[in-house]
């Protein structure tokens, strides 16, 4: 029951950031979190969201809980690599900030050249390797 549950939120989350009410949605995310903590997804939706408010820290904790949950998950590790690279831009350690986002871009990269499923986002992968 809590699962089932926790993917109807998750789906409320999904609407409410198609809406723009990023807040909101991470608010019902955390809620399908406390529900079902083990699902990576949810961290990397409220990640998403986060990057939406600009609170590049906050995305970088989720892309890395989401990772810790699924080692191999792409997306997870473009996520943590994109807001290392803005917390880098801002912060007087930037080049160490940059480096680990790249090492995780590239991380992303080689896991998509491995698995087909994922090879849709190795353009966006070269698109933020390009940015950085």
């Amino acid at each position: 029951m809590p699962i089932q549950a926790s993917h109807k939120l998750k789906e409320q989350g999904n609407n409410l950031f198609k809406q723009g009410e990023f807040k909101k949605a991470i608010r019902i995310y955390g809620e399908a979190i406390n529900l079902n903590p083990e699902e990576p997804v949810f961290f990397l939706n409220r990640a998403k969201c986060h990057k939406q408010l600009e609170d590049f820290e906050k995305m970088a904790e989720d892309a890395k809980e989401a990772i810790n949950r699924d080692p191999k998950y792409t997306k997870a590790f473009l996520t943590l690599g994109e807001a290392l690279i803005e917390m880098g831009k801002a912060d007087d350690e930037t080049n160490k900030k940059c480096e680990d986002g790249l090492k995780h871009l590239r991380k992303a990269k080689s896991l998509c050249s491995s698995n087909p499923q994922t090879s849709k986002f190795e353009a966006e992968i070269i698109n933020q390797l390009m940015k950085a």
